[in-house]
């Protein structure tokens, strides 16, 4: 999933077909505009009517999208999130493969082998930049974690006066 370049596909491409799963050699992207699936023909540089069948479209991959959290319900597939790896203790970025009803199947970066994630609550939104810079600075210092805190620490990050050090980034 991580191996497909989403910066390359066209305007409005919303899934793809991955090398091998059509008849073309190289990823393939694809849509729904009005109702129907549409492919993008590199050829012509425009978007065709698809005639491959349903079971063709439903083993296309989405576009992975931004997920915000459980308010969101499941991650949708594709997407980045971080998940708690009980073994090792820590939470790291992973790609979701596949939901269902509230189990989550992922897979850690370059690590083939995929894991499950027992619970939706296994599962987080990544945390950008500043959130991160944020709760290492809360950790680094006596301050007790609050809104107050945060919000001080966040007023510090936005004027450029907080940053990870090296190597943390």
């Amino acid at each position: 999933m991580s191996d497909i370049d989403w910066n390359e596909a066209p305007e409005g491409a919303t899934y793809c077909a991955p090398e091998g799963l059509s008849r073309e050699p190289q990823v393939c992207w694809y849509r729904r505009h009005e109702g129907w699936w549409e492919y993008f023909s590199p050829n012509r540089r425009e978007w065709r009517l698809s005639a491959n069948g349903p079971e063709f479209h439903d083993r296309l991959m989405p576009r992975p999208t931004q997920w915000c959290g459980p308010e969101d319900g499941l991650p949708p597939v594709g997407a980045e999130v971080e998940a708690w790896i009980e073994n090792r203790k820590v939470w790291a970025k992973v790609t979701v493969l596949a939901v269902d009803v509230d189990t989550v199947v992922w897979r850690n970066g370059t690590d083939r082998r995929s894991y499950i994630g027992t619970h939706v609550n296994d599962v987080r939104p990544l945390k950008s930049d500043k959130d991160r810079v944020i709760d290492a600075a809360v950790a680094a210092t006596i301050l007790k974690d609050g809104p107050r805190i945060r919000s001080a620490l966040s007023d510090i990050y936005d004027a450029g006066l907080l940053r990870l050090p090296e190597g943390q980034s």
